[in-house]
């Protein structure tokens, strides 16, 4: 608009000049005078409009000097060379300084020293690429205090085409300090779920995976960069199972709780509780999954439970096994005193029967042919088991009293092999020798403190057992195979006994320590020998006894043996 109205005037002031030289010649008339003087009156005109318009236009740029000056945000132009020609007054306080003193400065200036490469690589790009560059970095004011602000930087032309740089500069060190904040709460909360020995996996309501503790990643084996984004199921197949229990919990905006959910890891049962928040505050969608493993707990409950069943029938066992010891003896007694009655080497007894008008021998030729020997020999023998029975009772009702002593477990499971060779049972019934036997030890074990004759007695139980399991097991596809491994195990000693047989089911697994509780048939158990043998490594030794089992996969027999048994313990 200024260079229009310069150029009117200039215009206005050609054709005045021409009039007045017309004006001058000596053939003018009245007429061009007269022309003349309306000319100089529209010159006059003409000039106000120009006053007018001129004062017009310094209000115009004196509004516009105003918002340039008192704009929030700084703004500078500068040279090739990164020269400030050009800044408002806010940009000048914002860096502590007088407008003037900006004048010829360079930027550079008020950058912090270790942000100088990101101005420089910005610049560059700028006036390489001619692409408008948006960038944050650390500026600094004249009396040295660091801000952080945000540069928007543009190419421009001046008047003779020489190439500028305008930029834009905004203070947003509040809005820094404020994500500083909030990214300092972000990493408190995730070092608290992090922390936490629980697993917890945030999920959305179409159960992709939103959050994954540092617990997740140890278990699973899965980085939370892998996992955000992914099925659940995918992830943590152990939460398969429960994957419509989750929808339901959210869409019902319901908590739901699992507690000992049991599951295989490895080919090991555990048991894990898993607890499921739906979100339902602040319009949040989507649930958080809680999951506990509770394997320990769950089998130091299950021994507690074992342990005072064993209490209980202790104290049954030792007042059944003295009632029934008393006419127990008079059975043996009687029937021995029978069986000597009917010998022929005793005077007493030929007396007798001569006396009753008989012989002995035709007596022992009618108890013969009657078969009362075999009754007697019978009733013998029931009396001698009934008695073996009453001496298992016992031994709940009764601390081993027996010494303990510094024991090679390695060597007193190849003695436990070796006598379960010579047992009559597993020589004749069930072929001991044709099963194979595997030796897994570790053989810088320092010797435990125990009592040799009991552990010696636990592990040719389970060797008898686990070849009786596997001789009933019909249509065998592999060898019958008894594995026996020795690992240190924290403060102790980790014995197990492994077997490839028909396993057990759950309802088995848990009641197979219980006394009496026995899956033989009639007359071939007693359900005595796994409980005594608990009693000895629980009881009188301080240990821990478990059992992990599958149908189908075998049956595993773990003991612990704690290093510091004493005697007596």
């Amino acid at each position: 608009m200024r260079d229009t109205l310069r150029r009117r005037a200039e215009e206005l002031v050609k054709a005045n000049e021409a009039t007045i030289e017309r004006a001058l010649s000596p053939n003018e008339t009245l007429e061009t005078l007269h022309e003349l003087r309306v000319h100089q009156a529209e010159l006059e005109i003409q000039n106000e409009e120009l006053r007018r318009a001129q004062a017009e236009l310094e209000a115009v740029r004196a509004r516009y000097f105003d918002l340039y000056d008192l704009a929030p945000v700084g703004y500078c132009t500068l040279s090739d060379q990164g020269a400030i020609l050009e800044a408002n007054f806010t940009l000048a306080t914002m860096l502590g300084v007088t407008r003037g003193a900006l004048a010829r400065q360079l930027l550079q200036r008020f950058i912090l020293k270790e942000d100088h490469d990101l101005y420089y690589r910005h610049r560059n790009r700028l006036f390489k690429a001619s692409t408008p560059q948006v960038f944050e970095l650390r500026m600094v004011k004249d009396e040295g205090t660091i801000f952080w602000a945000r540069l928007n930087a543009v190419l421009a032309h001046d008047a003779d085409s020489t190439t500028l740089c305008r930029v834009v500069i905004s203070d947003i060190t509040e809005r820094k300090q404020a994500e500083s904040e909030v990214r300092r709460a972000q990493d408190y909360i995730r070092n608290i779920l992090d922390s936490m020995p629980s697993v917890l996996i945030g999920v959305d309501p179409q159960g992709l995976v939103t959050h994954w503790n540092k617990a997740a990643e140890d278990i699973v084996g899965v980085t939370a960069g892998q996992a955000l984004g992914r099925p659940l199921e995918e992830v943590f197949p152990r939460l398969f199972s429960l994957m419509e229990t989750i929808r339901s919990a959210m869409r019902e905006r319901k908590p739901r709780r699992i507690e000992r959910e049991m599951f295989y890891a490895e080919n090991e049962r555990g048991y894990q509780d898993v607890m499921i928040y739906p979100l339902v505050s602040n319009g949040g969608e989507g649930a958080v999954v809680r999951v506990d493993d509770v394997t320990h707990r769950v089998q130091i409950e299950e021994m507690m439970v074992q342990s005072e069943k064993m209490v209980s029938v202790g104290s049954l066992a030792a007042g059944m096994a003295h009632e029934i010891n008393n006419p127990l003896s008079g059975i043996l007694q009687s029937a021995q005193v029978v069986i000597s009655h009917l010998s022929p080497d005793v005077l007493a007894n030929k007396v007798a029967a001569e006396a009753s008008g008989c012989t002995m021998e035709s007596i022992r030729t009618y108890a013969e042919k009657r078969k009362i020997f075999s009754f007697l020999e019978g009733i013998r023998e029931s009396g001698l088991r009934a008695a073996h029975i009453v001496s298992n009772m016992l031994e709940f009702s009764r601390k081993s009293q027996s010494q303990h002593s510094s024991t090679d477990i390695n060597t007193l499971l190849d003695k436990a092999v070796e006598l379960a060779f010579y047992d009559y049972d597993l020589k004749k019934k069930y072929d001991f020798k044709q099963v194979h036997i595997v030796r897994e030890y570790d053989l810088d074990l320092p010797e435990v403190s125990c009592t040799r004759t009991e552990i010696e007695q636990v592990i040719l139980n389970l060797l008898k057992n686990a070849t009786q399991a596997m001789a009933l097991q019909e249509n065998r596809a592999t060898l019958p195979t008894i594995i026996l491994r020795t690992a240190r195990d924290g403060d102790g000693l980790r014995i197990e006994v492994e077997d490839n047989g028909p396993g057990m089911p759950e309802s088995v697994r848990k009641r197979i320590f219980e006394p009496f509780f026995t899956t033989k048939l009639v007359g071939k158990g007693t359900g005595l020998g796994l409980s005594v043998s608990y009693f000895i490594v629980v009881t009188n030794h301080g240990g821990r006894f478990d059992v992990q089992s599958q149908p189908g996969k075998g049956t595993r027999f773990i003991m612990h043996l704690p290093f510091g048994v004493k005697n007596g313990s």
